[in-house]
């Protein structure tokens, strides 16, 4: 799979490289937004999250 998104990406000029990712666990972002959602605020604090990371 990751064979053929590097070839896919490669032909809209995009260069995958899997083996420098890095991976995170993102359950407690995922319930801040849930809880935000419960405030109105779910917009706002995944703007603040991806501006954080």
């Amino acid at each position: 799979m990751n064979h053929q998104m590097r070839r896919l990406g490669a032909q809209e000029g995009l260069a995958y490289n899997f083996g420098r990712a890095r991976y995170g666990n993102s359950f407690n972002a995922h319930r801040m937004i849930h809880f935000a959602r419960t405030k109105g605020l779910q917009t706002e604090i995944e703007q603040r999250l991806f501006r954080a990371w």
